[in-house]
């Protein structure tokens, strides 16, 4: 009987992009409301754990993060009411916390995601015109 190689399709799998997709929208949402919400931060941080094992990357805990304390203590801020300084770091409190690194956040992310977040992060720290 002959063997055939199958050649592996091309693209990540359907599940793994609907949930790239989703963990993409979750951090967009983050930033999207009118005040910081820890909730939305949270379930970033436990939906990424189980996702990195799947993946075989390895663990980040967020929590264990000054920058995560820091975000717990913003719970709720409005955003416009924030020192400037700390509203245009939340991004990358954001990168950091949910351990976004260039080596793991195409994986976690997909690669479209990735860049679709990151430009998305330039966009919310641009000038607000009121």
């Amino acid at each position: 009987m002959d063997k055939q190689i199958v050649a592996a399709p091309s693209g990540p799998s359907p599940a793994l992009a609907w949930t790239q997709a989703a963990f993409v929208g979750q951090i967009k949402e983050i930033l999207s409301g009118s005040f910081l919400s820890i909730c939305k931060v949270d379930a970033v941080v436990d939906g990424l754990a189980p996702f990195r094992k799947t993946l075989g990357l390895a663990e980040h805990d967020g929590r264990k993060l000054v920058e995560y304390h820091g975000l717990r203590l913003l719970h709720c801020t409005e955003f416009a009411r924030m020192p400037h300084a700390v509203r245009l770091g939340i991004p990358h409190v954001l990168v950091a916390v949910f351990g976004l690194t260039e080596q793991h956040a195409p994986a976690l992310l997909g690669p479209a995601g990735w860049t679709a977040l990151q430009v998305a992060f330039e966009v919310w720290c641009e000038p607000q015109t009121v």
